[in-house]
Order: structure tokens, then sequence, then C-alpha cells
């Protein structure tokens, strides 16, 4: 993943195997980083993860610093190493919900033990969070339809290619021992007594092999039919559970996008509303305005003419 001397497209062929091999989806992905170093081939590795599984990833992901003696070396905490960290790296924590653990190096094996099972605990603690349900993308989909039709295509191929070597099988064994086969009439014909006998006890006891043969091939041949029966009733299984999950996770969008539409429909009648009342509230403004103006042109009219009055009687 790190190498860059491999073009992408051939790490996302390698990734798309992955996929082929997690069908029907994945539980949890360990993202393992050495403490003191966040390179760009590393950034670019989680941007080439995401490209090819999709964002939603980091749900379904949690970290692993290795070097934690390093840091307990420096009296640096772990809270302080995050913070510290490049905006990349504390985005990429956020991401995954904050789900970060840190492994001493240097630890002993009852140390390392205790790790495993909290780490254990932790991944049982996120696939419930995530409802149990393990990530399903559209190549995850296609990827299990691909193994599907290819099983579907070798168990038709096996059984088209067993089918004539067990019939040939059965028919030389069905000759070999038929009551009208010549090289028994003739062996029952030129023998007689004791070695009658003895050749009569051999042939029962060959047709006894036979016979249990026989029964084992019937038994192999059922437990067969039986893993293929249990193996398409799980691929039935595992297809009616995707496609319930898709089936809720297309309503749940369909839901969300109603809301989204209920909001905007809101907000347009609020917008109105707020718009008609400011028009309402302007209009009624300037009618108060012109009110006011006409008092005070009618109050200047008449102030001029008292006032023109007293200047009549004075100069009188």
């Amino acid at each position: 993943m790190f190498d860059t001397n491999v073009p992408n497209d051939n790490t996302s062929k390698e990734i798309m195997k992955c996929v082929a091999l997690a069908s029907p989806g994945i539980h949890a992905v360990i993202l393992v980083i050495r403490i003191g170093r966040h390179t760009k081939e590393e950034q670019k590795t989680v941007k080439l993860f995401k490209e090819n599984f999709g964002d939603q990833l980091t749900k379904y992901m949690m970290i692993i610093f290795t070097g934690k003696d390093d840091l307990e070396n420096d009296g640096i905490s772990q809270e302080a190493f995050v913070k510290g960290s490049p905006p990349s790296l504390q985005a990429l924590i956020s991401e995954c919900g904050e789900r970060v653990h840190y492994l001493n190096n240097r630890s002993s094996k009852e140390q390392k033990d205790v790790f495993r099972r909290e780490l254990v605990g932790a991944i049982d603690t996120m696939v419930e969070e995530n409802g149990g349900r393990c990530y399903v993308t559209e190549r995850f989909q296609r990827a299990e339809a691909m193994m599907k039709k290819r099983e579907i295509e070798l168990k038709k191929r096996f059984a088209e290619k067993s089918k004539p070597e067990r019939e040939k099988i059965q028919q030389q064994l069905q000759r070999l021992f038929h009551k009208d086969n010549p090289m028994l009439v003739k062996m029952t014909k030129t023998i007689t007594g004791d070695a009658r006998d003895a050749a009569q006890k051999t042939l029962e006891a060959q047709v006894k092999r036979y016979t249990e043969l026989e029964l084992k091939f019937e038994q192999v041949k059922a437990d067969k039919d039986k893993q293929l029966r249990d193996k398409e009733d799980e691929l039935k299984k595992l297809k009616e559970e995707n496609e319930q999950l898709l089936e809720a996770e297309q309503q749940k969008l369909h839901e969300e996008k109603l809301k989204v539409e209920e909001a905007k429909r809101l907000k347009k009648e609020i917008d109105e509303v707020e718009m008609k009342d400011e028009e309402e509230a302007r209009f009624q403004a300037r009618k108060e305005i012109e009110q006011e103006k006409r008092f005070f042109d009618t109050f200047r009219g008449v102030w001029n003419k008292v006032k023109s009055m007293f200047t009549s009687l004075a100069k009188k």
C-alpha cells in the first residue's frame, strides 16, 4: 500500500481482490500508524481506501498507534500527542469517531494479551454501534454477485465433469458382477468343491465390497449435495439480508429527502411571511410619516397665519 513504485491501478486491483474475498462486506478496518510519522504516502493510502471503499468507511475504522513507549519516554501524554499532530491526522481521528488505541512495542506477553482483549472488545462495540451490519458498497455487492455466479458455474462444471466418470464406473461394476457375465459363468462351471466354495466366498466378498463402495459413494454424494444446499441457503440468506439493508437505507434516504423538502417548504413560507410583514411595516411607516408631514404642514400654515395676524396688529 505504501510502495510509491507501484501504480495506483495495480493497488486498486489488489484492493478489489480483497473486496471479493471479504464479500458480502467487512465489519472492521484497522489502520496502524507509527507514532512520530504521518507521511504523505500514508495520507494517500487513506485517500485511496476512501476512493475504493467509499467515504463512509471511517465509520468502520479504528486507528492503532505503535510506539506508545516512545511517548512515555518523552513524557508526552496521548492527548498532547493528538493535539500536536498534523491537521490531516487530527481530521482522520475525528472521522474515525476518535477510536484510537496505543500499543507499546516493548510490552510483555501479558500486556499484549490485555491489549488484544481490549482491542477485540472495542471492535465488538464498534460493530454494535453500526447495528451489527457489515460495511457494504456497490463494489461489495458486485463482488458477491460475481462470486455467486462463479460458484454456480463451478458447481455446474463439476457436476458435468464428474457425471460421465461416475456413470462409467457404475456400468463397469455392474457388468463385472452381473450374473450373466461370461467370465463368472465360466469360473462357476470350471471350479468344483472347495474351490467353488472359495470362489463363491471371494465373489460374495467382492459383491459386498462393491456394495459398501456404492453406499459410501452415495453417502459422499449426499454430503456434497447437502453442503451445496447449505451454501445456497447461506447465500440466499445473505442476499435477503443485503436486500433488506438496501431497502432500509433507501427508505432512510427517502425520509431524509422528504425532511429536506419539508424544511425548504417551511423556510419558503417563513421567508414569504417575513417579506409580507416587512412590506406591511414599511407601508405603515410611510403612512405614519405622511400623516405626520400633513400635520406639520397644517400646523405650519396655521402658525404662519397667526404670525401674520400678530404682525398686522403690531403695525396698527
